[in-house]
């Protein structure tokens, strides 16, 4: 089976319909949220604020004057919205009224016969399907694995995903992009999920009815042309061919040629190291040696602390994703919207910070400090006045990763421990710098204040 092809433009689509669901909070209103196992609204029920739902399972027969915001596994929404609907679930029906935009991901999603849709509808998931009867008054974009519209668009319809089956009225211009029948799934990916939605059996590729109708243009892009049945496309039909991937061709690697790529890889993870030690010996002398000491007087201990640094480094980005989570509902829950997208960006800047940190730590700085340690040892063990020079010692001991990491099997535990060690290293020595700054700070002499006598 062939995965369906996604253009540049619908995969930023599909990317901004999650972000939508998961980050967006609405500004206008107060905002109440509910959390429970079961939430129901009943009919004549009205709900004058927006509202947020955390439930296992969702049904609203009543109205909702604000904006609406699911997070669910099952939702069925018979009422009225009369702002935005935005979230995700495993399968959400919708079959009621909703005023203005609405944005969904979801393993199935389904528009009822009765489901109004007064703007722009934006979704994203596995399985979409639009009873005949159905509106959407707006746009329709859609980003899933297969889907039937049987009902009706008022504006375009953008599409991308593996099938389009297309049943009903399109009032605007249709742009497409699917794959093969053949791509179609023998079976359903979510089959062995637990608590997984029963998920409907739609035809892959596209997909036009002799019953449907597109009042504008219809451009599509597949493996292969579709049978477009005559009367049906008001305007032009634009079919472009999908570039099929064909596997490329087995080469035939020669012992010698496998033996010059090898030192090739080598002399490059090389040069690199030597480069980035050189650059840390000369701008930060002291400190490299500092921290290459701790690895050389105390290794088993910095082994052990190695792994701790290792697991504050991840806390640490966890962390920074759920404070800014709670921040965003929490300043989105309060209309702050202007401290909402200040709290992304800064969380978004911290998180991709410390990723860049613990890439080039893992990368290059363990690897010098042990290169320094190991270097510096092997040159005292014979007496070389060599062990004075950070820069000799590193040159050596990286010579020695580089060759000893590049064994298989054996290389890459020797890599781990280099790795463990070199943090270990690091938060020794940093840990040690922050006592000093304490200590400092603790026994630094207060100001005598002189004060008059009464």
């Amino acid at each position: 089976m062939k995965p369906y092809r996604l253009t540049a433009k619908w995969m930023l689509v599909s990317l901004m319909l999650i972000a939508l669901c998961f980050i967006l909070v609405p500004t206008t209103h107060a905002i109440e949220i509910v959390d429970k196992e079961t939430v129901v609204i009943e009919a004549g029920e009205v709900i004058e604020d927006d509202l947020m739902v955390f439930a296992n399972e969702f049904i609203l027969n009543g109205t909702v004057k604000g904006d609406l915001i699911l997070f669910v596994n099952t939702a069925t929404l018979n009422g009225i919205v009369e702002g935005d609907l935005m979230g995700g679930g495993q399968e959400i029906f919708l079959n009621g009224t909703f005023a203005d935009d609405v944005r969904l991901g979801g393993t199935v999603v389904t528009l009822g016969e009765a489901a109004r849709i007064g703007d722009d509808l934006m979704a994203g998931g596995y399985s979409l399907e639009s009873k005949a009867g159905s509106l959407v008054e707006g746009d329709f974009f859609l980003a899933v694995g297969q889907s039937r519209l049987a009902g009706n668009v008022a504006g375009d319809l953008w599409m991308t995903g593996g099938g389009l089956e297309l049943l009903g009225e399109v009032a605007g211009n249709v742009q497409a992009d699917v794959g093969a029948a053949e791509d179609a799934p023998v079976f359903s990916p979510f089959a062995f999920m637990p608590n997984a939605p029963n998920i409907p059996a739609f035809n892959w590729g596209l997909t036009v009815s002799d019953q449907a109708q597109i009042g504008g243009e219809l451009s599509y892009t597949g493996p292969v042309a579709a049978d477009i049945p005559a009367g049906v496309v008001f305007g032009e039909v634009t079919f472009a061919q999908a570039a099929v991937a064909t596997p490329a061709e087995e080469t035939t690697i020669t012992p010698t040629q496998a033996a010059f790529n090898w030192l090739a890889n080598l002399l490059r993870q090389l040069v690199v190291l030597l480069l980035i030690g050189v650059l840390m010996v000369w701008l930060a002398p002291r400190w490299t040696d500092k921290v290459a000491a701790y690895g050389q007087e105390k290794p088993l201990p910095s082994l052990g602390w190695g792994v701790l640094a290792i697991a504050v480094f991840v806390v640490a980005i966890v962390l920074t994703i759920v404070l800014m989570g709670l921040l965003v509902t929490a300043f989105g829950a309060l209309t702050l919207d202007g401290l909402v997208g200040a709290v992304i960006m800064l969380g978004l800047f911290i998180t991709f910070g410390l990723l860049l940190l613990f890439a080039f730590t893992v990368a290059y700085f363990t690897k010098i400090i042990v290169a320094v340690t190991g270097g510096r040892f092997i040159f005292n063990r014979f007496n070389s006045h060599l062990a004075d020079s950070a820069y000799w010692s590193m040159m050596l001991g990286v010579l020695l990763i580089v060759i000893l990491t590049a064994i298989p099997w054996i290389g890459s535990l020797i890599g781990l421990l280099v790795t463990l060690l070199g943090f270990g290293a690091l938060w020794l020595e940093g840990r040690t710098g922050w006592q000093h700054r304490l200590a400092w700070w603790s026994e630094a002499p207060t100001a005598e204040v002189k004060v008059k006598p009464a």
